[in-house]
């Protein structure tokens, strides 16, 4: 028999752990609304779920420790203890690179850092409504579609 307790967590909390990731049905500002596509929508719904259901990937390679924060930054962990850091810089649609950040610069307290993970998200995910929009003839400039990215 069903707890009636699992049951009303699971309807209250649709997105809870261990459930599908379903993203809400929404209408985005009148501004905004030419640059809406539901599946994009629900896609980039679905990726910020799972970078918060696992905010750390690990791997270790050449005798280093490589930690991926938030999707946002990768911290290299060198076999004598020294850390660099390297976040991911997004410079068009699927273009992609680390930008290695100077180690004078960089102090690590505590990570992630208010909402730069969500503002770093957001610039990579306005280059694909960006492309999409321009996919289904939709004028729009990269300054809108991070408008649109921020919103969702």
């Amino acid at each position: 028999m069903p707890d009636p307790l699992q049951e009303w967590f699971r309807r209250e909390f649709p997105n809870s752990p261990g459930e599908p990731l379903r993203a809400p049905q929404v209408t985005p500002p009148a501004s905004l609304q030419h640059l809406h596509d539901d599946r994009l929508f629900g896609d980039l719904w679905r990726r910020l779920l799972a970078v918060i259901r696992s905010p750390v990937q690990q791997f270790s390679a050449d005798g280093s420790r490589y930690v991926q924060v938030v999707g946002c930054v990768v911290l290299a962990i060198r076999p004598d203890g020294q850390i660099e850091v390297f976040p991911w810089v997004c410079t068009g649609l699927g273009q992609f690179h680390f930008e290695p950040l100077d180690p004078w610069s960089v102090a690590l307290q505590g990570m992630p850092y208010r909402r730069l993970w969500l503002d770093m998200l957001a610039g990579h995910a306005a280059h694909e409504v960006l492309r999409k929009a321009e996919d289904r003839g939709v004028e729009a400039s990269i300054d809108l579609a991070r408008i649109y990215a921020y919103w969702a």
